[in-house]
């Protein structure tokens, strides 16, 4: 399994579309073959800024869901809301042991 965690700063005047269309996408991408949850966040000391919760059952199936026209239009949607880049971690969700 593969966990994906992303951080946005959203500009302020985009906040509440932001929202809406990042719950539009997350309940087409949890459609998609792999996805085991899709989570949004708003953080509670920085106004404009939102985490993004992934689970995939495999890195293949992220692999898809990056390749497909919803992440497509997902990004073309969110661009012009973003102020910078994301900042993305990928964690194997396997333990770790000694």
């Amino acid at each position: 399994m593969v966990i994906i965690h992303v951080v946005v700063n959203i500009k302020p005047e985009h906040q509440a579309e932001f929202v809406s269309q990042e719950q539009k996408f997350m309940a087409a991408a949890q459609q998609m073959a792999g996805c085991r949850s899709f989570s949004l966040y708003k953080d509670v000391h920085q106004e404009n800024t939102f985490a993004i919760y992934e689970t995939w059952e495999t890195p293949a199936d992220f692999e898809n869901y990056q390749q497909s026209d919803l992440f497509s239009q997902y990004r073309a949607s969110i661009g012009p809301m973003l102020m910078g880049e994301p900042a993305s971690n990928y964690y194997n969700a396997a333990p770790l042991t000694n």
